[in-house]
C-alpha cells in the first residue's frame, strides 16, 4: 500500500497548496470532498493534471472506460464544468478525482476516492490522508 499511500499523501499537499478550506467524506460516494474557491481553480487544475494524468469530460461521455462509467452515473453525468480524472493503477487500485464548479461561480467541489478491488484498509488510508483525520479516530470506523 505505499505507493497508493504516497501518492495520496502527494494529493494532501497539493490539497493544501491550493487552499482547499474544507474536507470531509462522502460515505455515500466513499470519497473525500474537498472544497475552494474558484479563484484558485487555475493552478488545482494544473497541479490536479499532474497526479490524475488521464482525464474525461462532456466530449469524451461516449468513450469512458468501463471503470470510470459508474463514477460519472453516480453523479448524475457531465454538467457544464465538469470532468473526472483518474490515474494508472496503483497497488491493485486506481485513484479518481471528480471536478465540479458551483453554480456560485464562487465555490469548486473536488472529490476524491478510490475504484477497482478497494480494500477497507485502503479507504481508511484514503480518509486518514485526504480528510486529516487520525487512523485511531472513531469516526473513521467503516460500515460494516
Amino acid at each position: 500500500m505505499a505507493v497508493l499511500e504516497d501518492f495520496l499523501k502527494r494529493w494532501a499537499e497539493c490539497a493544501v497548496a491550493c487552499h482547499v478550506s474544507e474536507s470531509s467524506w462522502d460515505p455515500k460516494a466513499n470519497c473525500v470532498v474537498h472544497l475552494m474557491n474558484s479563484a484558485l481553480a487555475e493552478e488545482a487544475l494544473l497541479q490536479l493534471r499532474e497526479i490524475f494524468p488521464q482525464l474525461w469530460s462532456r466530449r469524451d461521455s461516449e468513450h469512458l472506460p468501463d471503470d470510470i462509467s459508474p463514477i460519472v452515473n453516480n453523479f448524475g453525468g457531465f454538467q457544464d464544468g465538469q470532468f473526472v480524472a483518474a490515474t494508472e493503477p496503483m497497488d491493485g487500485v486506481r485513484a479518481w478525482a471528480w471536478w465540479s464548479p458551483w453554480a456560485d461561480d464562487v465555490t469548486v467541489s473536488i472529490r476524491v476516492g478510490l475504484l477497482g478491488d478497494v480494500t477497507d484498509a485502503q479507504l481508511l488510508t484514503l480518509r486518514s490522508v485526504l480528510n486529516g483525520l487520525r487512523p485511531s479516530d472513531p469516526k473513521l470506523r467503516l460500515s460494516e
